[in-house]
């Protein structure tokens, strides 16, 4: 594709020094070197798995193998699979980080959040609130963060595993959906009638931080890593995947085209869903040095609903519909 032109009209070069720190800039993929990656299939148990998330050589998915919705691990390395919570109910939509496994407990009516240490096999409660929901959590570290509507409307509140203290980072009329969390920093989206923004807050500082250049509520379901933040965007009528350096302030749009959905990033990499037409998603990664994208998944009807993808480091995990039951995917990409 050829660059977007950024024009200037009525501008000094001062007043654009001044406003560098706001501007979105396009970027080109034109005669960049092709990113190459091997593909490689996790799961083939001949049911459904999903929701798949990374932390190093781990992978832990839901399993739809039984009565009802289990979580399992594969180790990357090893190749080993196996059952890492199976009880009543369905546990879904797990997250993982170091040693810790966090998840939704739905048994009964409600949905909670446990978590449990991988090493030691122990499981534990991270917020069961009798009558409502805690939903989405996401795990750094100490900290698991969550989408909880036990005032009404959903807010964010987090967990300090060390502590054994909650606490709640917002407070307001808005529902506030799918936190993700890197070191202090929270992200996620927030909004009422279909209109959402994204917003960020810093745990050690204790106070909220702008992120897109454009809060026009059409911005969503944001990640986070260090300080470089994805999302996607439809200020132009169309959903853009965005990207923000928080420490430099400068925010840039990585796809040229819509139809784009849940991103992920890396310290090197942003993986995303792209709507290709009616039944079918594909995943692309894109690099972030190297200034252009490729598509990892399969051609054809694979994906007949968007399912997000995880990433870490140069791995990217998902699941597809290639084989027809709904397996876990993964490819390592080579620099």
């Amino acid at each position: 594709m050829n660059m977007k032109k950024i024009t200037i009209c009525s501008f000094s070069l001062a007043l654009l020094i001044g406003l560098v720190s706001h501007s979105v800039f396009a970027v080109s993929q034109k005669n960049q070197p092709q990113i190459k990656f091997n593909k490689f299939q996790i799961t083939s148990d001949g049911h459904q798995e999903n929701a798949p998330a990374i932390y190093k050589n781990w992978v832990v998915y839901d399993d739809w193998g039984g009565d009802g919705v289990d979580i399992k691990i594969y180790n990357l390395k090893t190749k080993e699979d196996k059952v890492l919570v199976s009880k009543a109910g369905n546990q879904m939509s797990p997250d993982i980080w170091g040693n810790i496994v966090v998840w939704e407990n739905y048994n009964g009516s409600d949905a909670d959040i446990y978590g449990k240490n991988i090493k030691t096999q122990k499981e534990f409660p991270v917020a069961v609130i009798s009558g409502s929901n805690q939903v989405s959590p996401a795990v750094f570290d100490n900290i698991v963060v969550w989408s909880d509507n036990r005032n009404g409307n959903y807010d964010i509140y987090g967990y300090n595993l060390k502590t054994k203290k909650e606490f709640q980072i917002t407070n307001d009329s808005a529902n506030n959906y799918t936190p993700r969390i890197w070191n202090n920093k929270v992200v996620w989206y927030s909004g009422v009638g279909g209109l959402y923004n994204i917003e960020g807050y810093d745990l050690k500082k204790k106070e909220k931080f702008n992120i897109s250049s454009l809060n026009d509520g059409h911005q969503q379901t944001p990640d986070i890593f260090a300080n470089q933040v994805v999302w996607t965007d439809s200020r132009d009528g169309a959903a853009k995947i965005y990207y923000k350096n928080l420490a430099m302030g400068v925010e840039k749009v990585l796809t040229d085209t819509g139809g784009k959905s849940y991103p992920r990033i890396s310290n090197k990499y942003v993986a995303w869903v792209d709507d290709e037409g009616i039944g079918t998603h594909n995943i692309y990664v894109y690099d972030l040095k190297k200034n252009n994208s490729v598509q990892i998944s399969n051609d054809g009807v694979q994906q007949i609903s968007p399912t997000i993808p995880d990433i870490w480091q140069n791995t990217v995990v998902w699941m597809s519909w290639h084989t027809g039951n709904g397996d876990i995917y993964g490819a390592k990409i080579i620099r």
